[in-house]
């Protein structure tokens, strides 16, 4: 008689189910990590999209009542204007050839109120005009430290009545840039006088001007109480304004000029920090070259 005994071990095929468990839970790891991390791309990115498509939203309904003032600014000229200077005409000549024996004084002070609210009205159908016309550009090159200079220099008398600290900081070196000098100061002293007028007593506005790639970038920072989150998406709405006395036409009048010179103007504000209003410009707009070129050829 014998004894045959057959040893069966099942080390292998326990080792062999622990490595198939351990890729299978490191390949599941894998695949919900490339899962999350695509979902979070996938998050960012219609995030991002939803944000354009609302500031293309706003910026359509703009244009939408931009065009709207436009058909209606032909009328409000033709209506307005001409009456005013109806006016002005008709209170010049008489303060200029009666004069009452009495009340003289009195008459005088009247006439020059009276003009001077004619000019103002006459000055708000212009940028009402203005606004909603698009500019015609007269481009020329323009030295960008002369245009800051000229600019600072108008809004000083502004600022020392506000008892605002007005400096700029402006490089030596910057090149020239390709715009209409007078719709340019226009559009800088609106956003000047916004700074200045935002700014208290004792604070201080600055005038910043740097080159980035093929742009030039104007900041205009000032330290006042800022702007709250919900009026952010409507500080370039025309006649939305916070001040009492202001018209609200000064940032969307600035937007259309810079956005017509091929810029941008952005805000970032702090809420009782102050404002940065940044503007972009492209040093050598697209065709003006070529434009040159045809015109010396």
């Amino acid at each position: 008689m014998g004894l045959l005994r057959v040893g069966l071990t099942t080390e292998h095929l326990t080792a062999l189910w622990w490595r198939s468990l351990l890729i299978l839970t490191a390949s599941s790891l894998g695949l919900v990590a490339v899962g999350g991390v695509g979902m979070h791309l996938v998050f960012r990115a219609q995030t991002r999209h939803q944000v354009r498509v609302h500031v293309l939203e706003r910026a359509l309904a703009r244009q939408e009542r931009l065009a709207g003032l436009g058909h209606l600014a032909a009328g409000v000229a033709h209506e307005v204007r001409n009456p005013l200077n109806a006016i002005g005409m008709g209170i010049q000549r008489l303060q200029g050839e009666f004069s009452p024996v009495d009340g003289a004084e009195e008459f005088r002070h009247l006439c020059t109120v009276i003009r001077g609210e004619v000019a103002r009205l006459n000055g708000i159908v212009q940028e009402f005009l203005q606004l909603a016309r698009a500019p015609a550009l007269q481009r020329e090159s323009v030295g960008v430290a002369t245009l800051l200079d000229e600019v600072v220099s108008l809004m000083e008398t502004e600022a020392d009545v506000c008892a605002v600290h007005l400096t700029k900081q402006v490089p030596e070196g910057l090149p020239s840039v390709a715009v209409d000098p007078q719709q340019i100061k226009q559009a800088l002293i609106n956003l000047l006088l916004n700074a200045i007028q935002a700014t208290p007593p004792g604070g201080s506005v600055k005038v910043i001007a740097a080159v980035e790639t093929e742009a030039l970038r104007i900041a205009v920072i000032d330290s006042g109480s800022g702007i709250a989150p919900e009026m952010m998406d409507r500080i370039f709405d025309p006649y939305f304004t916070t001040k009492p006395e202001g018209t609200g036409l000064g940032l969307p009048i600035a937007l259309r000029i810079i956005q017509a010179h091929g810029g941008t103007l952005d805000v970032s504000s702090v809420f009782g920090g102050g404002t940065t209003l940044e503007v972009r410009l492209p040093i050598a707009p697209p065709g003006l070259e070529a434009m040159r070129t045809l015109a010396t050829s």
